[in-house]
């Protein structure tokens, strides 16, 4: 079934940066989440924001998403089959001392059918092979104890952190480290400093001074990290720098499509975002060789939109017939289909 594009969604990208202030936490859990309690014993929460109460024996029943879901395992084990993403976005943390576990007892995969699995804590194991199978993954933490990482060459990984029972090398995000420590491969590991010797008196005369510092990069799917912290470790705040993800998400899609081969697809995959920059409407542009396939979400559906090399973009920002002098060099997805005259797919 198509669905006729009738209607214009404009996101405007904010030329200034903006902070969102949220509770220091070593499992990134926002505070601004409310997560509400889990009590059940033998099944899991399919969508939301919730954290175990007990321990969770599903046996062999599939834990299959229903949508979008934020998940702290908050020191329990949660023994399922394997999960089918359908395609959602899965964020699995740990705000206990490290004891959460997600143990997937069977599967190619302990993460199927599409979606993004967010991993900032926790311990995976169980009968899996590998961590996923067809699903993308970003892995910020905890402990990955599968003989593999992913079970297809085309699984899209990222990894910035953790530890891990198979070589991560492969997967690495661009300026991460990976170490061998105590048998695991452990991801930008900062060996436990000794002490300086100082005196108490030394130490209490230490007068802090703060600065704003980057500590975490953009990705296409999160904001930079930034924390206003002393030379000596001390952290006061830590913030996440509004549109960076997104700012990250275009230059690479627009990078992508200039350096395609000629008469390819480039197959773009939106995440979250409704809006492109003109940054790529400028590449497809200059590529007219290219055809570029847009995966996107719209109220919990996944569509395709392809725009076929050389389409007419002289209506999109940029373009010399663009009049709309109030946009910040942004458009929505169902703008760019009405004016290129293509037609939105679903594919579910």
């Amino acid at each position: 079934m198509k669905r006729t594009i009738s209607r214009k969604l404009k996101t405007v990208f904010a030329a200034a940066l903006s902070f969102t202030v949220f509770a220091v936490s070593s499992v990134g859990i926002s505070a601004t989440v409310s997560y509400q309690p889990w009590t059940d014993t033998t099944s899991m929460p399919t969508s939301g924001n919730y954290s175990l109460q007990n321990d969770v024996n599903s046996g062999r029943n599939v834990w299959s998403l229903a949508g979008d879901l934020n998940l702290d395992l908050n020191g329990k084990t949660a023994n399922v089959y394997y999960t089918d993403m359908n395609k959602n976005t899965l964020s699995i943390y740990d705000s206990s001392d490290g004891s959460g576990v997600y143990n997937s007892s069977t599967g190619n995969g302990a993460f199927y059918d599409g979606g993004t699995i967010n991993i900032y804590g926790g311990t995976f194991t169980g009968g899996a092979s590998n961590l996923v199978n067809g699903t993308v993954a970003n892995v910020h933490g905890g402990d990955v104890q599968y003989n593999g990482i992913a079970a297809n060459t085309s699984d899209q990984v990222t990894i910035d952190g953790g530890s891990f029972k198979a070589d991560p090398t492969n997967y690495l995000a661009s300026g991460s480290t990976m170490t061998s420590v105590g048998g695991k491969y452990a991801v930008n590991y900062t060996a436990p400093a000794t002490p300086a010797a100082e005196s108490q008196v030394e130490a209490d005369s230490h007068v802090h001074s703060y600065e704003w510092v980057s500590v975490k990069g953009a990705t296409d799917g999160e904001d930079e990290v930034m924390q206003y912290r002393c030379a000596c470790g001390s952290v006061k705040q830590e913030t996440k720098v509004a549109n960076s993800a997104f700012n990250n998400f275009n230059k690479n899609t627009a990078n992508q499509i200039s350096k395609a081969a000629a008469g390819s697809t480039v197959r773009i995959e939106m995440g979250n975002f409704t809006a492109i920059h003109q940054m790529i409407f400028d590449a497809m542009r200059q590529r007219t060789d290219v055809n570029v396939e847009f995966i996107f979400r719209d109220q919990g559906n996944m569509y395709s939109l392809t725009v076929p090399g050389g389409a007419n973009l002289s209506t999109l920002p940029g373009g010399a017939a663009y009049t709309n002098t109030e946009s910040c060099g942004c458009e929505g997805i169902y703008y760019l289909a009405q004016q290129t005259k293509t037609v939105a797919t679903p594919l579910n």
